[in-house]
């Protein structure tokens, strides 16, 4: 084993992940000086395969608690800092520099660290140099120092940085600093939900929970979310909203906070409850006014209501915001290339042609400089732009949206036929015929098909 650079315990709680669990291990291998596996109860290889990687294997009997698990792994950890994966993700080396290691080792009152952990579309299976696309990121705190004092809460969603914030109260430092390290992670998709069976796992653990504390809103928020991902949106909302009550009490809102209404607000929508959903938007845009999921979903209510000038300033904001991903869970795209193509529609429908052709130019750099492979939504922004900047769209607004609109969506679709693959030109179908009425837009087909589509 080649000496390592940093001095971190590497700890991995296991159950039957042999497919995953090796690049998970040589991932973090070089950068470790050590590697703990605990191992909950595997009937696979995944134990011999931790050992072939040089980690030290430890049994614990499971006990329907996630925290107990992890804290059994840290109380075998020697090196002075920890860090904490899971089987099914994997280091992105490239954002673990060398520098922005040794500058945070040196902060003597860090007690942990925020990493980015992001969430791909497809099981990273096979050849690890051709990874499938970011679907979401979000921000963890898996990197922290080796303190008896600091330990893992929660049966489920379990979370460290309760007893890191309770320590730095005490010493009255600033406990927890950002990072840009990276966790590339693919245990959300839909194969290894369903191979794991984790909802129903999940379920069986939060009833658990909430019978210790059933009065804590996190876990009203964790049971939430556990039905709106599985698309139950009706029993999702419940939850959802009387976590939102408890929560407009409290003086100090928690991290989880933004994604409560932005859920919350989604199952509006997804319910066709447009009217609460948009009065709920508005409210979560007071208390999160930078997070560009929420002004982008914000903006398709907004349109589907015909409430298009303030769709356009909502896509708008979402464009501006930047990267929000240190401070919101955030979807890919969404305050660049989705919010500017979903602001150039917006500009094109309400006949601001060169407020339109700027978002489209937008769009199409993005979705290069994200997806080099999307070749169909860069290409089509691409021909939009160019086509808005042209003298036939300088007619009037009556011409525009009456005559030359359907020529220009005709030609659109000819184009992406001839310039792109088949297959993927006719991915665009359901957003092309959009286009062509200029009375009534289909906006959640529209949103769902495009602008949220990873394709």
């Amino acid at each position: 084993m080649t000496t390592p650079s940093y001095p971190i315990t590497l700890c991995v709680i296991v159950r039957d992940e042999e497919d995953v669990l090796r690049r998970c291990l040589q991932s973090a291998k070089d950068l470790v000086a050590q590697i703990i596996v605990v191992d909950t109860g595997s009937t696979d290889a995944s134990p011999a395969i931790a050992k072939e990687c040089g980690a030290s294997v430890y049994h614990f009997e499971w006990q329907d608690d996630f925290s107990a698990a992890r804290n059994a792994a840290i109380d075998k950890a020697e090196q002075p800092w920890i860090l904490m994966l899971d089987a099914d993700e994997i280091i992105d080396r490239e954002s673990w520099k060398e520098e922005q290691m040794q500058a945070f080792f040196t902060q003597p009152h860090v007690l942990g660290c925020y990493v980015r952990i992001a969430h791909l579309t497809h099981c990273w299976n096979h050849n690890l140099n051709h990874r499938p696309a970011c679907s979401a990121t979000d921000m963890a705190c898996r990197l922290f120092r080796n303190d008896p004092r600091l330990r893992y809460a929660g049966r489920i969603h379990e979370d460290i940085t309760s007893t890191i914030e309770i320590v730095s109260t005490e010493e009255s430092s600033e406990a927890i600093c950002w990072s840009s390290f990276t966790i590339w992670h693919d245990g959300y998709v839909t194969e290894r939900l369903q191979n794991k069976d984790k909802s129903a796992r999940n379920l069986h653990l939060l009833h658990l929970q909430l019978e210790e504390e059933p009065l804590n809103p996190l876990w009203w928020y964790a049971y939430g979310t556990e039905h709106f991902q599985a698309e139950r949106y009706a029993e999702a909302l419940p939850w959802l909203l009387r976590t939102i009550t408890s929560l407009s009490k409290q003086p100090r809102l928690p991290g989880y906070s933004s994604d409560v209404w932005l859920k919350a607000v989604f199952t509006y929508y997804s319910l066709k409850q447009i009217d609460s959903a948009v009065r709920l938007a508005e409210e979560a845009m007071d208390r999160f006014p930078s997070f560009p999921d929420l002004l982008l979903l914000s903006s398709t209510l907004y349109a589907i209501r015909g409430s298009l000038a303030e769709a356009y300033r909502c896509a708008e904001k979402a464009a501006s915001c930047g990267d929000r991903t240190h401070l919101y869970t955030s979807t890919d795209g969404a305050s660049t290339w989705r919010a500017h193509w979903m602001a150039a529609f917006l500009a094109e429908r309400t006949s601001n042609y060169a407020q339109a052709a700027h978002h489209y130019e937008h769009a199409a750099a993005y979705t290069i400089a994200q997806h080099p492979s999307a070749v169909l939504k860069s290409a089509a922004a691409w021909h939009r732009s160019d086509w808005i900047s042209s003298s036939r769209w300088m007619r009037s607004a009556a011409a525009a949206s009456e005559q030359t609109l359907p020529t220009i969506t005709h030609r659109l679709t000819q184009a992406l036929a001839a310039s792109v693959h088949s297959s993927a030109a006719a991915h665009l179908l359901p957003f092309v015929p959009a286009l062509q009425h200029t009375t009534s837009i289909d906006w959640a087909s529209f949103t769902r098909h495009f602008l949220y589509d990873d394709t």
